[in-house]
């Protein structure tokens, strides 16, 4: 059963887009980052994934098994700025 922070963690949005609550080992509990679909190829292009700790991975597994989609799936990965995650 899931608990109510990973019910919550991904948020479909208009256009396809997917918001993923992503965690954070410090007091920021979580930066959020977006799958947006693209149409021309088929892929994603996935927006500030956060950091590489063992709960975002399992974040993302949940939320790719979700999606349905693979990690192949994802053509772009975009940084918006430097910050802590």
């Amino acid at each position: 059963m899931k608990s109510a922070a990973e019910q919550d963690e991904l948020t479909m949005l208009d256009g396809g887009w997917a918001r993923l609550k992503v965690p954070l080992p410090f007091s920021l509990r979580y930066v959020n980052a977006y799958l947006i679909p693209d149409a021309a190829d088929g892929g994603y292009t996935l927006i500030d994934p956060g950091l590489r700790t063992s709960a975002a991975e399992e974040a993302w597994e949940r939320a790719v098994d979700r999606l349905g989609i693979t990690y192949d799936g994802i053509q772009r990965i975009v940084l918006t700025h430097m910050h802590p995650d």
